[in-house]
């Protein structure tokens, strides 16, 4: 099966059956499942192809890749991530803090908390981000638990940080709270590469809060938080991930996610040759199946057809606005793409639903992108997928 992994492989649907084109005769699959689809929105389609005779059982190929299941043209709002926090005490040279100078180090008020608060009951998942290090913000454990209390049953509430303050007492009580997901930022497995690239930041210490938080969670939590290293690639750091997959692997972390980095200055992402990418991914992939962890990275090449993959989700940074995508304004990172609202004033629901939010949603879905997405890297390159 060695040259199923150099050839371009489609999946396709074809009269109720998957059908995966390969240069020799196309495989179909009838469906395992019939009904209608109790969903609409982006999801990721995974194909693999495993060794059944091995012991244990070996994935020798995956695919995965982004499709959209729409029911209408207006997608329903189902994950929000909420900066909760300007303050941080590590200067990155990723950081758009570091290419502006500007802004007041503040944590987020309680009344934008509050909003978002009052509308997670009808949300899947909240990630508490900031503009900053969200473990700087004191209320960080008490708003895990209000969101956990307010949410579905089956409501996510996740965390990104940069682990330095993720020390055992913290650990213990975000996890006693209900966090369901952690994802911390390693950006090498070498401590020279990280405490350079993170100053102020202890390799050590970030390795060590996380081993902790990991055996903590299998014994208090039965293994059910989901760990993440996240991994920001450029061409000095890139050659670094099969060896952080590693690391992982023996940390007992389940992701690695590895995200190329953006110029705050021109909004591109950070030129790594494909063949590089090709060469480190093959490496880590194979790394990840010896470790057990999962590998989620950018497609090494463009795409052929530009998409969009903020269709559902809202951005709640700290003066309340409301964007709908992730990505900064070049030259200006302290402001969001595309605000829509602000939830001081408007329900999180309301301005999600408002004509002009839904318009400029309609518009990505049908490809037709509005001014100010010509130089998102995103549509191009994508999202970090699994592989």
């Amino acid at each position: 099966m060695e040259h199923v992994r150099k050839e371009r492989t489609v999946l396709t649907l074809k009269k109720g059956k998957l059908c995966l084109d390969m240069p020799f005769p196309p495989l179909s699959f009838p469906p395992v499942w019939r009904g209608d689809l109790p969903f609409s929105g982006t999801c990721i389609l995974t194909a693999s192809i495993l060794d059944m005779a091995s012991e244990p059982v070996q994935t020798l190929w995956t695919r995965s890749s982004v499709h959209l299941l729409p029911k209408s043209q207006d997608l329903p709002l189902v994950r929000a991530t909420l900066y909760i926090t300007r303050r941080c005490h590590l200067r990155c040279d990723l950081c758009w803090r570091e290419f502006f100078k500007g802004g007041e180090d503040i944590d987020t008020p309680a009344e934008v908390i509050d909003a978002v608060v009052a509308e997670s009951p009808r949300l899947a998942s909240v990630l508490l981000h900031g503009d900053g290090e969200p473990l700087l913000n004191p209320r960080l454990p008490d708003i895990v638990a209000t969101l956990k209390r307010t949410m579905s049953s089956k409501g996510k509430v996740g965390l990104q940080t940069n682990g330095m303050l993720l020390n055992r007492n913290m650990a213990r009580d975000l996890m006693d709270r209900g966090l369901d997901w952690l994802s911390v930022s390693i950006d090498g497995a070498k401590k020279a590469t990280v405490e350079g690239i993170r100053r102020g930041s202890r390799f050590d210490m970030i390795v060590e809060n996380l081993r902790y938080a990991v055996q903590y969670a299998r014994r208090a939590r039965s293994g059910d938080i989901q760990f993440t290293i996240q991994f920001t690639m450029r061409e000095s750091n890139i050659r670094e991930l099969p060896a952080l997959v590693r690391l992982a692997g023996g940390l007992g972390v389940d992701n690695v996610s590895a995200a190329l980095l953006i110029s705050y200055d021109t909004g591109e992402f950070c030129a790594v040759p494909a063949r590089v990418l090709d060469q480190v991914y093959e490496e880590a992939r194979s790394v990840g199946r010896e470790q057990n962890v999962r590998l989620v990275v950018q497609t090494p090449r463009p795409f052929e057809d530009q998409r969009c993959h903020f269709l559902q989700e809202a951005y709640i940074h700290v003066s309340g606005d409301v964007a709908i995508c992730c990505f900064r304004k070049p030259g200006n990172p302290e402001r969001p793409q595309h605000i829509f609202g602000n939830v001081k004033d408007t329900p999180l629901s309301t301005i999600w639903s408002s004509p002009g939010c839904r318009e400029f949603r309609r518009a990505l879905v049908d490809g037709a992108f509005p001014q100010g997405c010509d130089v998102c890297g995103f549509k191009v390159w994508g999202c970090p997928t699994p592989v």
